[in-house]
């Protein structure tokens, strides 16, 4: 497919641009994976656009300089930084009351460029479809997510309210409105939402692959598991559960400590865990159940096997 090529090509990249990326990221060019570009290099490449000047990551994949290329990668990589601090300041500002519907709607001066970015947090914190609306003088403009089984464009259109546009699919939409159709949107999407959307469809419930030990979880099986990759919609990476390991060591990463690295044990066999969006610590010598997606580490080529972490029992 065209992913499977795209990676290879990606791996083996000569471009000066992606290279001074890749060290911005701290991305190895030989582990780059499905993964690695969602949550390490398209980030960064999609910051510039939504804050500042697109044009730079252009210029960047472009480059045939290498010193213009580190500065590139440098300045995209500083919008990155910005682009999680404005949203992680967003959602750290909502009050309970945000969460009572079965509907998130937040309205506030947000820059346009992060009220998706906000919608889809709200979405994977809460479990519940949100909408981000920023204020410009005469409209407001919004991003939406949805949860499966919740078509989100649908509910939209579904409202008796004249749009300035609205477009989407069932799982995100994009839509401006009049600001003196405020008030009758709030109201209107809440009573739909909290009386058409079933409250099973709002839970958050975790699907588990299998039952594995620590000692189980090897390179052999990683590289097995690798060959049903690209991994994504339609071809999820599998899930596993752990039970009764105990945490020996706790680490914050990140430039915010917003994430963390775990080492867990059971019996002779310890294994890495990378928990993102995790700043509250765990305690030493907890013994807990979690559940994750086994990965392959590559750094200076070496490789080893990690968990990248979906869920820890509290």
């Amino acid at each position: 497919s065209l992913v499977v090529y795209g990676l290879a090509k990606l791996a083996t990249s000569k471009r000066l641009g992606l290279l001074a990326l890749y060290q911005a990221a701290k991305v190895d060019p030989p582990g780059i994976s499905t993964y690695t570009i969602s949550f390490g290099l398209a980030p960064r490449i999609n910051a510039a656009g939504r804050l500042y000047d697109p044009y730079d990551a252009l210029r960047l994949l472009c480059a045939t300089k290498l010193s213009l290329a580190t500065q590139l990668a440098s300045k995209i990589n500083a919008h990155n930084q910005d682009r999680q601090e404005l949203t992680d300041l967003a959602l750290s500002s909502l009050s309970k009351e945000t969460f009572t519907h079965k509907i998130i709607v937040v309205i506030g001066d947000y820059h346009e460029g992060i009220i998706g970015l906000i919608a889809g947090k709200l979405t994977e914190l809460t479990h519940k479809p949100a909408i981000v609306m920023s204020n410009h003088s005469n409209s407001l403009k919004a991003s939406a997510r949805s949860v499966p089984g919740v078509n989100i464009t649908e509910l939209l259109r579904s409202l008796s309210l004249s749009y300035l546009s609205l477009g989407g699919h069932s799982q995100a939409a994009g839509f401006a409105l009049a600001k003196d159709q405020e008030s009758i949107f709030l109201q209107t999407i809440y009573d739909l939402a909290d009386t058409t959307i079933p409250d099973a469809l709002l839970e958050n419930n975790l699907t588990v692959d299998f039952e594995l030990k620590p000692s189980q979880m090897t390179l052999t099986l990683a590289k097995l598991i690798e060959q049903l990759s690209p991994f994504g919609i339609g071809n999820p990476k599998p899930k596993f559960l752990l039970r009764n390991v105990v945490v020996l060591e706790d680490h914050q990463l990140g430039t915010t400590g917003k994430h963390r690295k775990l080492t867990i044990e059971s019996g002779d066999k310890s294994l890495e865990v990378l928990l993102f969006n995790t700043k509250e610590p765990y305690p030493l010598k907890t013994i807990t159940n979690l559940v994750g997606s086994i990965d392959i580490n590559v750094w200076n080529n070496k490789e080893r096997v990690q968990l990248i972490g979906s869920y820890v029992e509290n």
